[in-house]
């Protein structure tokens, strides 16, 4: 797989740029203190200001009572506040990496292999054909019907075969084909055994063929201010900058006012949507028995409860138990629960986690009028987890309940905690 690079011809000078400014910055002031808000694996937070690294493995932060060191694996994510949430004036196109990440900017070149971008990450950004999953040329908004062709096409990508989505609002089409070449006002595409030219403006987007180069697994994504995520590996940082390894290439060096969030894929934590019960029973009072369903409300929309989006998870009815065997793998179990927004303010059951057969938590009657609740849940030596949605006050009307993230967390090693430094 070719490496992203910038076009020779401004890479000099934007980077010697990129430089000066920061040094401006540096000499000129003092660094202001950047605030963030660290969330750890078992929902927890941390509000302190941000220092940088302490070694690979662990974030250094500052607090009044002193300077605080952070294991990656225990958390979840670092927003950064100050960064805001829309600085997105590089234009509406979408640059879907293979890697999982994506590059909000605007189409400024392309050729046989590859396209040119500009973007909040750098100006002139070179993105060869083999490191795009697809690039997205229009609004969903616009163009409905194309959009959820493209996604279709981009969920589902095969093997030696790219896909061309017009941009029609009443017919759009997905033509198979092979992309010779594409540019910001035309390209090239063979359809049915010829090469056929097309106008990029009339174009919704373009999926590319998975490509046989194995795709990098990285450990963090960053979300830029403007919506862009880079998958990668943060390699340093301090009170001003990160480094960030991604498939790109060269290590990037982003300032701390264009990252909005930093997630971490954190090594301790297994969702249970990802694993199969041992056992699973369900059943039904005034209803029929509804089947449960991973990262889906048991109506089968996205999970969501008191306005909180929740992309993990495990939606039910009552009454559902679900048995899973973890031999004492793991320290806590941790979700949100709540009735689905689907249903509120309707909806009453009652939640229960038992471990080999003790009740673990319990509680109590949770209506459609609550507000999503956490918890953490004890689990150690627990061989055999049980999850249970019990019928509440209403029997089994409108009981979709949600189990929020629902994930076990590993048990770590000793040293790896949370500890105060110099």
């Amino acid at each position: 797989m070719q490496s992203a690079q910038i076009d020779g011809r401004r890479s000099s000078r934007m980077w010697t740029m990129v430089c000066a400014g920061l040094s401006l910055t540096v000499m000129g002031r003092a660094a202001t203190a950047v605030e963030v808000r660290a969330t750890k694996i078992d929902g927890s937070t941390v509000t302190a200001q941000w220092v940088g690294l302490v070694d690979e493995r662990h974030i250094k932060l500052s607090r009044e009572d002193g300077a605080l060191s952070i294991p990656l694996g225990d958390l979840a994510e670092v927003a950064f506040p100050q960064a805001g949430t829309s600085r997105n004036t590089h234009g509406p196109v979408v640059f879907h990496l293979q890697d999982g990440g994506r590059i909000n900017g605007r189409f400024v070149g392309g050729g046989k292999d590859r396209v040119v971008g500009d973007s909040m990450i750098a100006d002139g950004l070179v993105l060869p054909f083999g490191q795009l999953a697809a690039i997205e040329l229009a609004s969903a908004p616009e163009f409905p019907r194309a959009a959820e062709l493209f996604r279709s096409a981009l969920g589902d990508r095969l093997a030696g075969q790219d896909i061309l989505v017009t941009r029609s609002v009443d017919e759009p089409q997905a033509l198979p084909g092979r992309l010779q070449q594409v540019g910001p006002e035309r390209g090239v595409f063979v359809f049915g055994g010829r090469e056929r030219p097309f106008q990029t403006d009339r174009m919704y987007g373009i999926v590319f063929a998975v490509g046989i180069a194995r795709v990098e697994e990285f450990d963090t994504t960053i979300e830029l201010p403007d919506g862009s995520l880079l998958a990668g590996r943060v390699e340093g940082a301090n009170e001003r900058t990160l480094t960030y390894r991604t498939s790109l290439g060269e290590p990037l060096e982003l300032p701390l006012s264009h990252i909005a969030r930093i997630r971490v894929q954190s090594g301790r934590v297994v969702f249970l949507s990802d694993l199969t019960p041992q056992e699973e029973r369900v059943a039904g009072l005034l209803h029929r028995p509804w089947p449960v369903r991973a990262d889906r409300s048991v109506a089968a929309r996205p999970m969501q409860i008191g306005g909180r989006r929740f992309e993990k998870g495990i939606g039910c009815h009552s009454l559902t138990e679900l048995v899973y065997s973890i031999d004492g793998a793991y320290d806590s179990f941790v979700a949100t629960i709540g009735i689905d927004d689907s249903v509120r303010p309707r909806g009453a059951v009652v939640f229960r986690v038992r471990g080999d057969e003790r009740v673990l938590f319990d509680s109590g009657p949770v209506t459609g009028t609550d507000d999503p609740r956490q918890i953490v849940v004890d689990v150690r030596e627990v061989k055999e987890l049980t999850l249970v949605v019990d019928y509440g006050p209403g029997l089994d009307v409108s009981d979709h309940a949600d189990w929020g993230d629902a994930r076990l967390l590993r048990r770590r090693d000793a040293a790896e905690t949370d500890r105060t430094i110099q």
